[in-house]
């Protein structure tokens, strides 16, 4: 409840700075009378939907609505959202959220604002729990991941498969002997051994 409030709050505030900006878009131009009820999104097919007259395509990837090359892709939630509440009602990092009826309904009854982190949350409680084993240390682990990328049971065993396997290696040139050497990216020291990094130490204690 106290969560809903503090939308409500942010959404009231972001409205009275929209009232001063004046520019011009396709939202700025958008009609609603509360009076003759909400403007409802027009289904085409199980492929298009319709809304302020503007044709908005599914994509099968993510499963949302978006509209074409020419008004920058922006999915139809997100439009039908700052139709109603401007351009500007979306703070920086926030999400437009599906209540009930999932990404096929864009009715604005059907939107809510949330936060990344309350988005994240309730989508956590929806995914189902699988069992996975970790590609580097062979542990059997559970995830609700729906990224399918669930190799590894830690950021740990992640990091140390990718050390060994290379793939966090660069080339550097050591600035001592000038010799060029592979060690991984996120390593601070320029030389390429124990001698090179011995003389880098004399020379900077002797200045």
């Amino acid at each position: 409840m106290k969560n809903q409030e503090k939308v409500e709050k942010l959404l009231q505030e972001l409205l009275k700075e929209a009232e001063n900006v004046s520019e011009v878009s396709l939202i700025d131009s958008f009609k609603y009378n509360l009076i003759n009820g909400a403007p409802r999104v027009k289904i085409i097919d199980e492929k298009h939907q319709e809304f302020n007259g503007i044709t908005f395509y599914l994509n099968a990837y993510h499963g949302y609505y978006r509209a074409p090359a020419c008004l920058k892709r922006i999915p139809l939630h997100v439009y039908v959202w700052k139709c109603y509440y401007g351009e500007n009602s979306i703070p920086k990092g926030w999400h437009i959220h599906h209540r009930k009826d999932g990404k096929d309904n864009n009715n604005i009854e059907n939107l809510e604002l949330k936060s990344p982190s309350e988005h994240s949350k309730f989508h956590a409680k929806e995914a189902p729990f699988n069992e996975y084993i970790c590609k580097y240390c062979g542990k059997t682990f559970r995830s609700n991941n729906r990224a399918n990328n669930n190799l590894y049971c830690s950021r740990k065993c992640e990091n140390k498969w990718r050390r060994e396997n290379g793939l966090e290696n660069i080339e550097k040139d050591c600035i001592i002997c000038g010799k060029t050497f592979t060690t991984n990216k996120y390593h601070q020291g320029n030389t390429c051994s124990r001698y090179c990094r011995a003389k880098l130490m004399w020379q900077k204690r002797k200045k």
